[in-house]
Formats: C-alpha cells, sequence, structure tokens
C-alpha cells in the first residue's frame, strides 16, 4: 500500500479515511510482527513510514470532526505552475495592503483616543482649579537674625 500524503488525506472523507487507517494499521501490525519474531523487514524504513501515515491520517479526522480546516494548496488551473504562482504573489500582495489599512486604521483610532483622553484631562483639571477656593497664601516666616534686629529696635525705643 502507498503513503497517503495529507492533501490526498483531506481530499477523501471520514469512511475512506477510516478505510485506509485500517489498512494501514494491518501492515504495520504485520511489519511489526515481522520484525518481533527475529525476521528482517524487506524495506527498513517502512514501519515509520507506516506510523507517520497512521498519525497523519488521525490527525486530520481530529480536524474535521473538530471543523477546523487546513489551507490546502489549489490544483493548478490552465496555463501552468507559472501562471498559478503569479496570482498566489497577487493575492499576497492584496492581502498584506488590506492587513496595513486595517493596522493605520488601528494606529488612527487609537491616536484619536489618546487626544481626546489628553483634552478631557486638561477640561477636568480646568474645572477643578476653577471650582476650588483661592487660599491665602501665608507670608514667609522671617529669618531669626531679622526678629533679633526687630527685638534691638523695641528695647532702644
Amino acid at each position: 500500500m502507498a503513503i497517503i500524503k495529507s492533501t490526498e488525506a483531506r481530499e477523501l472523507d471520514e469512511n475512506a479515511l477510516l478505510s485506509k487507517l485500517a489498512q494501514i494499521n494491518e501492515e504495520f501490525l504485520r511489519e511489526r510482527g515481522q520484525v518481533a519474531t527475529g525476521g528482517r523487514s524487506s524495506n527498513p524504513g517502512r514501519i515509520r513510514e507506516l506510523r507517520r501515515s497512521r498519525a497523519r491520517i488521525i490527525t486530520i479526522l481530529h480536524e474535521k470532526a473538530l471543523g477546523i480546516k487546513k489551507n490546502v494548496k489549489p490544483k493548478v488551473k490552465a496555463g501552468g505552475a507559472k501562471a498559478q504562482e503569479k496570482e498566489s504573489k497577487k493575492d499576497a500582495e492584496k492581502e498584506s495592503k488590506k492587513d496595513a489599512e486595517k493596522e493605520s486604521k488601528k494606529d488612527a483610532e487609537k491616536e484619536s483616543k489618546k487626544d481626546a483622553e489628553k483634552e478631557s484631562k486638561k477640561d477636568a483639571e480646568k474645572e477643578s482649579k476653577e471650582k476650588m477656593p483661592e487660599k491665602e497664601i501665608p507670608q514667609a516666616k522671617k529669618s531669626n537674625a531679622d526678629a533679633v534686629e526687630n527685638e534691638i529696635k523695641k528695647q532702644k525705643e
């Protein structure tokens, strides 16, 4: 049995995947049994390939059960691989432009929010200053030297 690739497996329905999984399991058990009885496998790398194929199919079954869709490259359209490559590059450029526009819009929104917050803070400060009564600022206390001079003047008088 041929090893199944993930792109091929994603195209199959669940019943076909389950039957492929059963076939792979049978072949895997045969190969393991052959090695366990002391024999040699005709293809030593086959066990690894079977194990990986089994894991691949199980993963795809889980993805289908959970509704996860992986990006699968579409088959090459008429016009060849180069035409397909050009289309994919154009699509990628369009997506990057859209992403850049979204980012610039987000940045502009953030800036406008920051400006609005600054203005509201300034307005709040102005209102609080207007509401607060002005306190009289006490005169600075005279230094000790000034106090001593005043006492001397009083005594002389």
